[in-house]
């Protein structure tokens, strides 16, 4: 099960999200149907959820956080549960529900921070930016990127940097810098093509 989820995270990466898709759920399967519970402590469901996400199958993507939450509540995995709910607030994010998805993420990445999971911290940071700026509250969005800002500048960026990358230049844009803004999408869309991540072309 671990072995075919850790797989499913560079498919997905690379852009290939039916293999990613045929790992995860091969993985849940796995997990379900074994004698003893340690295949579910894998986080199927949850890796599930992040690869329907990004195939844009929203709504199979909230039933699998739903029941990746709900694996983390009868395991008592309570660890990774806070990334379990940013992920089900990403969802919301995409669909366009801001005004629900905007608690979730702040309180979501509390309760990572906590729990010292920082691997989504990038993208949701990102994502509270973006919902901040669209609403003209530029203060809120500049706070919310604030703890990424060495993301910007450093030559190993983290998992999910584009995103920040991204937000980054929608803020450089309202400031009337186009150039600069222009400048940080190239960048890490250069990033992505060496790295073969097609997680956030788009």
């Amino acid at each position: 099960v671990w072995s075919l989820t850790m797989l499913s995270t560079p498919l997905a990466v690379q852009g290939r999200c039916t293999d990613a898709l045929e790992a995860n759920h091969r993985a849940v399967r796995l997990a379900v149907n074994a004698p003893d519970g340690l295949g579910r402590h894998r986080n199927p469901f949850f890796m599930l959820s992040m690869t329907l996400s990004e195939a844009d199958r929203f709504d199979e993507a909230a039933d699998a956080c739903r029941q990746a939450a709900e694996e983390c509540r009868t395991l008592a995995n309570v660890w990774i549960l806070s990334d379990v709910l940013l992920i089900s607030a990403e969802v919301r994010f995409l669909l366009g529900e801001w005004e629900e998805a905007e608690p979730e993420l702040a309180g979501g990445i509390e309760s990572a921070l906590e729990h010292g999971n920082l691997s989504l911290q990038p993208r949701c940071r990102a994502y509270l930016a973006i919902i901040a700026a669209a609403r003209g509250d530029v203060s809120s969005a500049e706070l919310a990127l604030a703890p990424m800002q060495n993301v910007l500048t450093t030559e190993r960026p983290p998992f999910g940097a584009e995103f920040v990358g991204y937000a980054a230049a929608v803020l450089a844009e309202i400031a009337g810098r186009p150039t600069e803004a222009f400048e940080l999408l190239h960048h890490f869309w250069q990033l992505g093509v060496g790295d073969q991540n097609r997680y956030s072309h788009r």
